[in-house]
């Protein structure tokens, strides 16, 4: 009876085991949009698939750079997940599905430089490059005039198609090196450039007015630049092509911080790369704080002193005034010359009064 029992509980573990594992293996990652048509950014998806109904709560999505889009949709059948900004790479992409910490699905390293409207379809364990069919069954007997992931780089740059590879920019960046107020790199990605030398336009834009807020490094001439203008030769020759440059936020936006447009364009094409971008703070350390408080002092100090000099040229100019009209009245009444009959005029008067005095004198001592 006991042996029964045994043997009943590891059944029914045995059943649920193979319940979960036919669960997780009906939900699979089924198409992928890397490079849609024009602008990467919001048009980018993923298409899942299940036959049976899944609640996707705690489930994640992980692409190549280990972002995570975290799931909780519930579904059956196909369900596309859209992407606000750019999240996918054109090249070296795979994806992994996540139950928990459980992997359910994975894609091998996927590429794609054609800007069209081609997806990769997974084909009976396999994944194929062949027309969109995004929310339908795929299309898997078309492989023959698809790309493998496990072809080769020369492979890759020649469509089997008579349709001419369009030339494609991608840009990557540390997120938390884009400061403002320092310096920072992106790396721009260009992909089936002609046999010619490309001249790049880079910048950094307000979202919602278009207004240029950054700066651009010209190595030739050792200089910063405004991001109207393009960097002459960026890219040289055919074929895909990466390479850095140094951007930076103006100094009359010193104070901006949030999300932002990034932007790229070949001079010689119409593709514009548009992704979002966001700008951070930079963090003042405690010496700086007190650099910065030092300056402000001066800065009143100097404010202060600038007004007392003023209040005491206003007075200086005042009393210089007065001490003028002083100088003035001294030098009206100040005799430079004096004629001789002007000088008997002048004592005259003084030799009559000490002869009326002398005459006074003799006068009482003869009453006397």
């Amino acid at each position: 009876m006991k042996k029964l029992m045994v043997f009943g509980v590891s059944l029914i573990n045995l059943m649920l085991i193979f319940l979960f594992f036919s669960l997780v293996s009906a939900v699979r990652i089924n198409e992928i949009e890397l490079n849609p048509e024009g602008t990467d950014s919001g048009n980018e998806w993923i298409e899942l698939y299940s036959e049976q109904n899944i609640d996707l709560n705690g489930w994640k999505l992980v692409n190549n750079d280990n972002k995570v889009i975290n799931l909780s949709q519930n579904f059956n059948g196909y369900l596309i997940i859209n992407f606000s900004g750019q999240w996918l790479d054109n090249s070296n992409e795979s994806l992994k599905l996540f139950n928990d910490l459980s992997l359910v699905d994975s894609t091998p390293k996927l590429e794609d430089n054609y800007n069209n409207e081609k997806t990769w379809q997974y084909c009976s364990g396999d994944w194929t490059f062949i027309a969109s069919t995004k929310n339908s069954a795929n299309s898997c007997s078309s492989q023959s005039q698809s790309q493998t992931p496990t072809q080769n780089n020369s492979q890759n740059n020649t469509p089997n198609t008579q349709q001419e590879a369009k030339i494609s920019l991608e840009a990557d960046w540390d997120e938390e090196s884009i400061i403002n107020g320092e310096e920072f790199e992106i790396e721009v990605k260009a992909f089936n450039l002609k046999d010619e030398s490309h001249n790049l336009r880079i910048w950094v834009e307000f979202k919602d007015n278009g207004t240029i807020i950054s700066d651009r490094y010209d190595n030739e001439n050792d200089e910063w630049k405004s991001g109207t203008y393009y960097v002459d030769n960026f890219f040289d020759r055919e074929g895909n092509k990466t390479k850095g440059i140094k951007l930076r936020i103006r100094d009359s936006y010193k104070n901006f911080k949030g999300d932002a447009a990034l932007k790229a364009k070949l001079e010689s094409e119409d593709y514009l790369l548009e992704k979002d971008i966001e700008i951070l703070e930079k963090e003042t350390t405690e010496e700086e704080q007190k650099q910065d408080d030092t300056a402000k002092t001066n800065s009143t100090i100097l404010s202060t002193t600038s007004s007392i000099k003023q209040t005491d040229n206003i007075i200086r100019l005042v009393n210089t005034k007065r001490l003028q009209e002083q100088n003035n009245t001294k030098e009206e009444n100040k005799v430079l010359y004096e004629s001789s009959g002007e000088k008997v005029k002048k004592y005259a008067i003084y030799a009559l009064n000490v002869i009326l005095i002398v005459i006074i004198i003799l006068l009482i001592k003869k009453k006397v």
